[in-house]
């Protein structure tokens, strides 16, 4: 069961204000310490922002008009960061706050709302809030009359009919939709309007990309002013998210859907510089050195889900991917081969030899020198390398458990077959057997 909002809902729009204005404290600065509070409705946007720097209202303004609409008036209050605060950031990257996090891997189910979500989003870009239950999918969305039908779910749409939303209708406020951004996952704090230096910010993304690329829920917590986090240094932590940040466009982009899909949106990016020639020849290379795709989309910096899309979306990543594996399976195989039946192989084998010379006015002088001969060496079979490839190639017969059928036919065939043995060992005590004396006697 999972809720998703777009990016026309009221407090979507409200965290994405506050976004804007954490884009332009990096245009000013490259470390900024900011924090903005946003609540806008009917007509007004009241902003209240905790800044190491000022902002230019006429910016803010710009930013509100163009994400909330021409006729929002802006009400903007700004004061300098407290000097305790300053302080903790001055020697270095520290955790900016006290919080706790808890990074969980999003389910199919959550993921194909976040699909289904964007979809709707493509074509009616006004406020829409969607849930998803099972089979049961309830779509709210505002500015149309149409139903809206999807194979496999049973879709309840606009179930008080056709609404028109926005701010004129409602009022939003920032991080009032974290289980939209989030899912699962769970956090003390809020994602947007927050500088890197936040442990909000920061390590809710560090701790939800762990936990999308190893599968396994990632618990974190910290206090304010801790130099490492669960081991990591935080100066690391708040370089991945940077990353993260940057590939999505920014903190405005990064409100617009949150953690979940906001990944996707991340990673998108990316595609394009390993659809180059030289993306592709690595990508080939890792698959070539026995790469599983897991790693491969590691040492990309995805996770193993944008990965497997990548591959079934540009045929010049899965033609890379089939191109490098085939060698690095032959190879395995021939090896196996070899194992299998042994193989001679060449070594070269160091021996010591001494020369003696007669030196006038010395005598005789003893020299040694190493030479190296190439000697042929048998490497003996190998017999778990024989019982896996009959294990494999001749399973019929080499499967630790084979099934015989016991029917009459083969049991009279082995009575038979006893039968001959028997008779075979009775007639060999007839045979004459040649003796020593019997040779001799032949010789003489």
């Amino acid at each position: 069961m999972f809720e998703k909002v777009n990016p026309a809902h009221v407090d979507k729009i409200a965290d994405r204000i506050a976004g804007a204005i954490v884009d332009l404290a990096y245009k000013k600065e490259l470390h900024p310490r900011v924090a903005v509070e946003v609540l806008i409705g009917h007509g007004t946007c009241h902003v209240i922002a905790e800044v190491s720097m000022p902002i230019s209202v006429d910016a803010i303004q710009k930013a509100v008009r163009r994400i909330a609409g021409e006729n929002i008036n802006l009400d903007y209050k700004e004061v300098m960061q407290d000097p305790h605060l300053a302080d903790n950031q001055k020697d270095g990257f520290r955790c900016g706050d006290n919080g706790i996090f808890k990074g969980v891997p999003v389910t199919t189910e959550e993921w194909a709302l976040a699909d289904i979500a964007r979809a709707i989003y493509y074509n009616n870009q006004h406020d829409g809030k969607y849930i998803i239950d099972g089979k049961r999918l309830i779509i709210c969305q505002s500015h149309t009359d149409k139903k809206i039908k999807l194979d496999g779910y049973d879709v309840i749409m606009n179930p008080l009919g056709a609404w028109t939303g926005g701010t004129d209708v409602d009022t939003g406020a920032t991080n009032r939709k974290l289980g939209s951004d989030m899912a699962q996952s769970v956090t003390g704090g809020g994602l947007h309007g927050k500088d890197l230096s936040k442990a909000d910010v920061s390590v809710n993304i560090y701790a939800w990309l762990k936990a999308q690329q190893t599968g396994k829920p990632v618990e974190l917590c910290c206090a304010i002013g801790d130099e490492t986090v669960g081991g990591v240094p935080y100066k690391d932590i708040v370089e991945e998210a940077r990353e993260y940040i940057l590939n999505i466009g920014g903190f405005e982009k990064f409100a617009e859907w949150g953690l979940v899909e906001g990944a996707v949106m991340a990673a998108s990016g990316k595609h394009h510089e390993w659809t180059t020639e030289d993306g592709l020849l690595m990508i080939e290379g890792w698959a070539r050195d026995g790469l599983t795709e897991k790693q491969i989309a590691k040492n990309i910096g995805v996770n193993e889900r944008t990965f497997s899309t990548w591959k079934e979306k540009y045929p010049s990543i899965k033609s890379a991917l089939k191109k490098g594996k085939a060698p690095v399976d032959i190879e395995v195989e021939n090896a196996l081969l070899k194992s299998a039946l042994g193989y001679t192989v060449k070594v070269k084998k160091p021996i010591k030899l001494k020369e003696e010379k007669q030196k006038p006015g010395v005598g005789k002088v003893v020299t040694e020198r190493i030479e190296y001969i190439e000697e042929e060496v048998h490497v003996p079979a190998n017999t778990a390398a024989q019982i896996f490839w009959l294990k494999n190639r001749k399973s019929k017969y080499w499967r630790d458990r084979q099934v015989i059928d016991a029917d009459t036919s083969a049991l009279e065939k082995l009575d038979a077959i006893l039968k001959e043995s028997r008779n075979n060992a009775g007639k060999a005590s007839d045979l004459e057997y040649i003796t020593e004396d019997d040779i001799q006697q032949e010789t003489e």
